[in-house]
């Protein structure tokens, strides 16, 4: 929702699982404010500070325990940099500590670069970095992955 040209109201929900991390089901449900920073005719940097309720079930059990209730804050910063009609650079990181002890936090980074190669086609590329300074046992803190992928839209 728009305030002002600077500032909108957003609002999401969010579920996830991944292997990797040892998560079986992360939910996640916020709101808070969105301010843009700057916007040129080929970039826009936006900043946002979100409280958000957290849901999250491990798949190790065994490891330790099985379901977390938490509230975080959920900040970001975004930035978008389309070079021209062909090539697009998007980097989003997310700084996400709980609100209870904000030593215990989380970061998703995440950079793609789009190559147009048609209308209705790109190329993406993308790098995401994960840290979570309380992992679960045996589950690295720092992950890191590529991936590649051709998407269409019609």
């Amino acid at each position: 929702m728009k305030i002002t040209p600077w500032l909108r109201m957003e609002e999401f929900t969010q579920i996830q699982d991944n292997k990797i991390t040892g998560i079986d089901l992360r939910y996640l449900l916020g709101a808070g404010p969105r301010f843009k920073i700057f916007q040129k005719e080929k970039s826009a940097m936006y900043f946002a500070a979100l409280p958000m309720f957290e849901y999250e079930e491990d798949l190790y059990p065994e490891k330790r325990k099985v379901i977390e209730k938490n509230f975080r804050l959920s900040t970001y910063l975004s930035l978008t940099w389309q070079a021209n009609a062909i090539l697009t650079l998007v980097h989003t990181t997310y700084y996400q500590p709980l609100l209870r002890n904000i030593n215990d936090f989380k970061i998703f980074s995440e950079s793609k670069l789009r190559l147009s190669i048609s209308k209705h086609a790109a190329i993406e590329i993308g790098y995401r970095f994960i840290y979570d300074n309380d992992p679960i046992p045996g589950i690295p803190g720092s992950i890191y992955y590529l991936d590649n992928s051709l998407k269409f839209s019609f």
